[in-house]
């Protein structure tokens, strides 16, 4: 997927999740990005015990 089509969608994500658990946009949208981060760490960790 191009990257312009991707913010547009995670834009859309984030009005639907602030509408539904009746929260700011910015709150979602920081969420978002830790759970992101979350499960980049998450699968670092799962790579680096079947690597190391």
């Amino acid at each position: 997927m191009n990257q312009v089509a991707k913010i547009h969608e995670t834009a859309l994500d984030i009005f639907k999740r602030s509408d539904k658990e009746n929260r700011p946009t910015h709150e979602i949208a920081d969420q978002m990005a830790l759970e992101r981060v979350e499960a980049a760490r998450a699968k670092r960790i799962n790579v680096d015990r079947l690597t190391g």
